[in-house]
């Protein structure tokens, strides 16, 4: 670990029911992993699906790793609707940074720098644009064996923190999506589907076209000014085709002229919820729940007007009763710029009931 701090590594798509001292959210349910020490998981893996397990330092997101794996299940509701399901055909989508995740955590909460990344990868490949995408020799993430006449099922994570969506589509096929974030959905066949950071589709492919290479695209959606580097390609392989290896060119150089750039005072907003910012208690709050002071817990859960004039921060929480149905109404006043995110909740399933 950069700089010795502490680590934990917490899961997406895991319930942790009857586990939740597992789930690995530093300060919430463990203690960070310090340096030169170790921490088992242990927990049933459950539900049935496709998740990933993220590795995240304390200070800072952009430096987190990760791993996927799937749970099978014994009888898979959508297994009528696809021929193969290997795992080779599973794409993993990450951000690209070219310095040192320390160096641009630093340089965004103390200077104005900015916590954008360089580019996108998928499965550790891609093109760096704008040179090198236009390059056809460029090594793209090859995705082989797509037999004809069958029905693939492929998945796909995003491990991204870039603050948008992409965008996904395989050239000339259309995609059947059957399942999100491990939870099978009602078919529907889409030219091309939308995916925030964290979350996972499976949809099927269907190769019924003539045998050959076949582009698949990941970039952003038009509406949203970003450089032209914040998207990435694969490539879709047939079986049986004729391939001819190519010549790569090498190491391209690269320049950073803002290596040397000088510091100056920026101004960084607090995400906030009810408005009130999130303060991370000294323990974590599921089992030491005594050793943290209670004047320090708070919630605005009646939305006190006073708080839209003034700056607060506490460890905030919201008290559910057990087995009640909840209905949470989210509203993203977009303060700050017009960015997005998603929504994700540990060790539950929701249902989207309304959208505006």
């Amino acid at each position: 670990m950069e700089m010795g701090e502490g680590t934990s590594v917490h899961w997406h798509g895991m319930h942790q029911v009857g586990t939740q001292h597992m789930d690995g959210v530093s300060m919430v349910t463990q203690c960070p992993i310090n340096a030169h020490s170790s921490f088992t998981y242990r927990f049933a893996a459950s539900p049935a699906g496709r998740t990933t397990g993220t590795r995240t330092p304390v200070c800072s997101a952009a430096r987190a790793s990760s791993a996927r794996w799937w749970v099978r299940q014994a009888a898979d509701p959508h297994a009528g609707l696809y021929d193969t399901d290997q795992p080779e055909h599973t794409l993993l989508l990450s951000d690209w940074f070219h310095e040192l995740g320390a160096t641009k955590f630093a340089a965004h909460h103390y200077s104005n720098g900015d916590n954008k990344p360089k580019g996108l990868i998928i499965n550790g490949r891609g093109a760096f644009a704008p040179s090198s995408a236009s390059d056809p020799q460029t090594p793209r993430y090859v995705l082989s064996e797509f037999r004809s006449g069958l029905r693939h099922r492929v998945r796909v994570i995003s491990n991204a923190i870039l603050n948008c969506p992409f965008v996904l589509s395989v050239a000339n096929h259309s995609l059947l999506v059957i399942a999100t974030d491990g939870a099978p959905v009602v078919p529907i066949e889409v030219d091309s589907l939308i995916i925030y950071a964290g979350e996972r589709f499976d949809f099927v492919l269907t190769a019924d076209r003539p045998p050959g290479n076949y582009l698949l695209m990941c970039g952003r959606p038009g509406r949203l000014r970003l450089p032209l580097h914040h998207g990435q390609s694969a490539i879709v392989s047939y079986a049986g085709i004729d391939e001819t290896p190519l010549q790569g060119a090498g190491n391209p150089a690269y320049s950073d002229m803002l290596a040397g750039r000088e510091a100056s005072d920026g101004h960084l907003y607090t995400p906030q919820i009810n408005n009130v910012a999130l303060h991370m208690p000294p323990a974590p709050l599921l089992y030491q729940f005594d050793d943290v002071l209670q004047s320090h817990i708070c919630n605005n859960t009646d939305f006190d007007p006073s708080l839209e004039t003034e700056f607060k921060a506490c460890h905030h929480g919201l008290r559910l009763g057990v087995n009640k149905t909840v209905e949470l109404v989210l509203i993203d006043k977009g303060f700050t710029f017009d960015a997005s995110h998603p929504f994700h909740l540990h060790g539950h399933y929701f249902r989207v009931i309304g959208m505006e």
